[in-house]
């Protein structure tokens, strides 16, 4: 539905539900695209998961939505396949970033099938994200040497995310 130009209201005027409908609710609506029942709608979106090379993943949830120039993706991976030890895992964005240098986005791990390895989640380009080692002092990525977690991804492990960024 197109917003409609607000109308002016006066004193004493009766306001009829049909008035009220298209200037709050339906101007609401046009502004904040809403799914009819439940709320803000989400988008399945596939991203792809890197460490040196593109990881096999199941997804196990990955969604995102988009209001206005704000982007929330949220998103579980089931690794499948292998990435190589001492590089960093990479998330690919659904929708291109407004800026990715160095810039916090919000949190993510990785389960190794023993432990949670939790990480900052940081766009480091406009494209993708990476997981800053929260850990330890130093100043690396998941997956990169120096990190707690430095391993490859292997088959039973987990990339867990929750990010929200401005879009470009």
């Amino acid at each position: 539905m197109a917003f409609v130009a607000w109308r002016t209201w006066v004193a004493s005027a009766v306001v009829t539900a049909a008035q009220l409908n298209q200037d709050v609710r339906d101007n609401l609506n046009a502004w904040f695209p809403l799914a009819a029942t439940s709320g803000v709608a989400y988008t399945s979106f596939t991203p792809v998961l890197t460490q040196s090379a593109v990881v096999a993943k199941t997804i196990t949830y990955s969604k995102y939505t988009q209001i206005g120039k704000e982007v929330h993706f949220q998103g579980l991976l089931a690794v499948t396949g292998s990435g190589t030890a001492n590089n960093i895992i990479t998330v690919s964005l659904p929708v291109t970033a407004a800026t990715g240098t160095n810039r916090p986005a919000g949190g993510g791990y990785v389960f190794d099938g023993a432990n949670n390895v939790p990480g900052l989640a940081i766009l480091n380009s406009t494209t993708s994200i990476d997981f800053m080692e929260t850990i330890t002092k130093a100043a690396v990525f998941l997956g990169q040497t120096g990190a707690s977690f430095a391993v490859g991804l292997t088959a039973g492990m987990t990339v867990g995310f929750d990010v929200t960024y401005e879009a470009a």
